[in-house]
């Protein structure tokens, strides 16, 4: 169910060496049942944020994931990191591969 899994998330997330930055629950907003989990694994954003041409990618820190109730079921939504990487070079590019493969263990929830 939806509680059950943010809850496996979230226990997932901590338990792969990630910390919860911020999390959020759209559904006053939004009037549905959609929540957000902020992750983050300080070493990797120190890797990639060591160097300021690469500060482009706080935009997209930290990674997110959305856990959706739909009427089918419950959803994981993610960036494709590994796809993502596929258009980048040297260190964010190394560094959003790790994310990936790190991530992809974590939504195995």
């Amino acid at each position: 169910g939806y509680e059950e899994t943010i809850e496996k998330l979230k226990d997932a997330i901590v338990n792969n060496g990630w910390s919860i930055p911020s999390e959020h629950n759209m559904e006053e907003k939004v009037g549905k049942k959609i929540y957000i989990i902020e992750l983050c694994k300080q070493e990797y954003a120190k890797q990639i944020l060591s160097d300021e041409k690469n500060y482009w990618v706080t935009a997209m820190m930290p990674c997110r994931v959305g856990i959706c109730e739909e009427k089918d079921g419950v959803y994981l939504y993610s960036m494709n990191m590994k796809l993502l990487a596929n258009f980048l070079s040297g260190d964010v590019k190394k560094t959003l591969k790790k994310v990936a493969e790190e991530e992809e263990k974590i939504l195995k929830v």
